[in-house]
């Protein structure tokens, strides 16, 4: 999947994320944004079904491109670590309530 529109307009994250209670919220809600965006611009047959890895790749995406230039939120979930990882995505995509 690329990142064919700017993230930022999604999350909006603009300063460094204190606590991770905030960024859940905010990465919930930017995913709502997202399928929203794509429902209303019939995006669906371009980027395939949403379904639970497709959520998780975005989320991996807006991290790595925190991570690319800002660091406001990457360094919150250590990706490396696949559980924990995993864990916050689940936590994210669970509170949206983003269909998969």
């Amino acid at each position: 999947m690329e990142n064919t529109w700017n993230d930022y307009h999604f999350h909006g994250i603009n300063s460094r994320i204190e606590n991770r209670a905030d960024l859940i919220q905010i990465m919930s809600d930017a995913l709502i944004k997202y399928k929203d965006h794509v429902i209303a611009n019939n995006l669906l047959p371009e980027i395939g079904p949403f379904d639970y890895d497709f959520w998780v790749l975005l989320l991996e995406i807006w991290f790595e491109h925190d991570g690319n230039t800002n660091n406001y939120f990457d360094d919150f979930v250590e990706e490396e670590n696949e559980e924990a990882w995993l864990t916050f995505a689940d936590e994210v995509i669970q509170k949206a309530e983003v269909p998969y």
